[in-house]
């Protein structure tokens, strides 16, 4: 054996393989060393669980994006007009009908009323006919905002499980706070904000102070394609989560920008996004998502409340869109050809990812909307002869 190795060695193995050796020796002696200091520090008869921070997880980039299927489709046509369509739940959708589609684009009292969907049995049925021209719905479903159409201009509350009636006020009420207990709606010239349970009643802001901000460079239109501003103001409110503030769409010189009202601060008014905005709503604490021409633009865009800045994510002729918590984004191109596109994608917080068009019809669609969950989606068309809903339930992979 002593000359079987001498003779290993005269032949220059070890000089060979030195360096493989020298790393064979060094893992060892690590190995044993980590063994030993292991065992002299750490108790291993007793199980040890490690808490780490959640806030390591908040970052988009570690939340896979999210692929959505198409597994089935509800479908319900309707031979009226539909108006001023609200999501109740998955299943129900508020809206008001125009009766008479030789009236089509004219509000006359004796033809609209306000009747609920049930998708599933596809079974409509009135809720009110006192000539109501706009409505809200609490948060939670329960109750329903609804302004008359008659010369009193009464706001009346819903209970939709009692089907009745339960309060009346004074004044155009629009839309329920995200508290569930006060509305905000507008009073002649003011626009106010008041307690549904005890009926107490704060002025915000009065118009005639809203256009006296706006004198100087940029002078406020009173209409915009005839549409009166006090009509205007009224359709488009959104409320931050703490539901201490609000924005809303008006005219600003030639286009149309978003305002923010801080309801702590009477007569406070902002001017945020400017250009010719349509619809808009906030993704986060600081930045809306909007659709509108942004400096000769068309297309969906974020605005960062903080900087002033824009950020193109979709180019192109937009018609409607909606967007989830969690960024599941919905809208509507309308191509070269004329027809329109449903699309579906994901947003990341800083990109468009896995966008496709799921649907394309001819129609003139008037409405897009998730539910609260976001497995389903609604998508209302309206042409001559009827109007047509469909709600597209997914499946996620």
């Amino acid at each position: 054996m002593y000359l079987e190795v001498r003779a290993i060695f005269k032949k220059g193995y070890f000089k060979k393989y030195q360096s493989l050796i020298n790393f064979v020796l060094a893992l060892g002696v690590f190995v044993f060393t980590f063994y030993i200091l292991s065992n002299s520090f750490i108790d291993t008869t007793k199980s040890k669980t490690i808490i780490l921070d959640k806030s390591i997880f908040d970052d988009n980039t570690l939340r896979p994006e999210l692929k959505l299927v198409v597994e089935s489709l509800d479908k319900f046509s309707s031979p009226y007009h539909i108006l001023n369509i609200n999501i109740l739940d998955s299943n129900s959708l508020l809206y008001i009908t125009l009766e008479d589609r030789e009236k089509r684009g004219s509000f006359r009292e004796n033809s609209l009323s306000l009747q609920l969907l049930n998708i599933v049995n596809k079974t409509a049925h009135q809720i009110v006919n006192e000539n109501a021209y706009s409505f809200s719905s609490s948060p939670d479903g329960k109750i329903l905002l609804y302004t008359t159409g008659n010369d009193t201009r009464e706001t009346q509350i819903y209970d939709l499980e009692k089907q009745e009636v339960v309060k009346s006020f004074k004044g155009t009420g629009h839309q329920i706070l995200p508290d569930g207990n006060r509305y905000i709606g507008m009073d002649d010239d003011n626009l106010f904000i008041q307690e549904i349970e005890s009926g107490m009643k704060k002025n915000i802001i009065s118009l005639s102070a809203f256009y006296e901000k706006q004198k100087g460079t940029q002078e406020i239109n009173k209409s915009i394609n005839g549409i009166n501003l006090k009509h205007l103001i009224s359709t488009k409110y959104k409320f931050s989560i703490d539901g201490n503030k609000v924005y809303f769409l008006a005219s600003y010189g030639d286009g149309v920008a978003i305002y923010m009202l801080d309801l702590n601060n009477d007569n406070s008014l902002e001017v945020l996004s400017t250009g010719f905005v349509v619809d808009f709503t906030l993704v986060s604490s600081r930045n809306l998502m909007l659709r509108g021409n942004i400096n000769g633009e068309e297309g969906i865009f974020i605005y960062n409340t903080e900087d002033k800045t824009y950020k193109t994510i979709i180019k192109g002729n937009i018609y409607y869109f909606d967007i989830t918590s969690d960024g599941k984004l919905a809208y509507i191109l309308q191509n070269t050809k004329g027809s329109n596109e449903l699309h579906i994608a994901y947003y990341d917080g800083e990109m468009i990812k896995s966008d496709e068009i799921i649907y394309i019809d001819t129609n003139y669609v008037t409405f897009i909307g998730w539910t609260k969950g976001g497995n389903q989606l609604y998508y209302v068309s309206d042409n001559i002869s009827r109007s047509e809903i469909l709600r597209f339930n997914f499946k996620r992979l």
